[in-house]
C-alpha cells in the first residue's frame, strides 16, 4: 500500500517505509506541510508499507532521504532479524541517500547499532513534529551541500586514510575503502576546513545537526563511530568541554 503527493515539485524526494500505514501517512503529512506555503516546501514525501513497494519507488526515482521503521516486518514475522536493517544495507550499497531510523526502540544499544549500520539519525516513536521537521531539514541541507560542493576533489589525509571532498568514501594506502554517513562526512569536512583542524562542539551541532549545542550523546556517538571506522582511537582528539581536533600524522 502506498500513497504520494505529486502536486508538489520535488526539491528533495523522501521515502517513508513503515508497516503501520497510519504512522507512515502521518509522517508524510508532517513533512509535506512543514511549510505553510507550497513554494517554500522542501520535499515531496512518499510512503510505503513493505520492501517490495520501497524497491519500486526507489527504482522510479532515487530518494534523497529514507525514513525507516527499524522493526519493519515484525508483524508478519516476529522472529525476523532483518527488518529496517535490510533497507539500511540496501541504501549503503546502492545510494547516496541519507537515512533516519524512526523506531519505538528507545535503548541506547538499539540507537548505536542502527547508527553503526549506516543510519544518519535516529528518532524514537512517538516524536514531536517540530523535531522531526528539524532533523529532516538538517539532513537534507547537509546532503545538498555535499552534492553541490564547489570544493569537490580536494584531498586531505587523516592517518593512513584519504578523505576527498565530494566523496563519501575514505580509502587507505592498501586500497581499502569505507563509506561515510552524511554526518560523518560533514564532521571531517568541517575539521579539515577549520583552523588547526579543530571543531568546537557548538559549531559541530549547528552545522551537522542544525541545532544549538545540546547536552546529549549524538556528537560523542558520531565521533565514536568515526574512530571505529578509522580503526584508531587517536586520530580524533577530544578537547574536554570544548570540541574535537584531528591528530597530526
Amino acid at each position: 500500500m502506498k500513497n504520494d503527493d505529486t502536486s508538489i515539485l520535488p526539491l528533495a524526494r523522501v521515502i517513508i517505509i513503515d508497516d503501520d500505514a497510519d504512522i507512515a501517512r502521518s509522517l508524510a503529512r508532517i513533512i509535506l506541510y512543514s511549510d505553510d506555503k507550497k513554494e517554500n516546501r522542501l520535499c515531496r514525501p512518499t510512503w510505503v508499507t513493505n520492501e517490495e513497494d520501497f524497491m519500486h519507488e526507489f527504482e522510479v526515482e532515487e530518494p534523497d532521504l529514507v525514513i525507516i521503521d527499524l522493526k519493519l516486518n515484525e508483524k508478519i514475522d516476529p522472529d525476523s532479524t532483518k527488518g529496517g536493517y535490510s533497507i539500511l544495507q540496501f541504501i549503503e550499497n546502492n545510494s547516496n541517500a541519507a537515512s533516519i531510523i524512526y523506531s519505538s526502540q528507545a535503548e541506547e544499544l538499539d540507537k548505536n547499532k542502527a547508527l553503526t549500520h549506516g543510519a544518519d539519525d535516529y528518532l524514537t516513536k512517538p516524536q514531536e513534529p517540530e523535531l522531526i521537521i528539524k532533523r529532516v531539514h538538517s539532513l537534507l541541507t547537509n546532503r545538498r551541500i555535499f552534492s553541490s560542493s564547489n570544493s569537490a576533489g580536494i584531498i586531505d589525509n587523516i592517518g593512513p586514510w584519504e578523505f576527498t571532498t565530494g566523496n563519501r568514501y575514505i580509502k587507505n594506502v592498501s586500497g581499502q575503502s569505507k563509506r561515510l554517513s552524511i554526518s560523518e562526512y560533514k564532521f571531517l569536512e568541517l575539521a579539515f576546513a577549520s583552523k588547526n583542524n579543530f571543531v568546537p562542539e557548538s559549531i559541530a551541532y549547528k552545522e551537522i545537526f542544525g541545532e544549538h549545542k545540546a547536552y546529549d550523546s549524538r556528537l560523542a556517538n558520531l565521533v565514536y563511530r568515526l574512530r571505529k571506522k578509522l580503526e584508531s582511537e587517536h586520530l580524533i582528539i577530544s578537547i574536554r568541554d570544548n570540541g574535537y581536533r584531528l591528530a597530526k600524522y
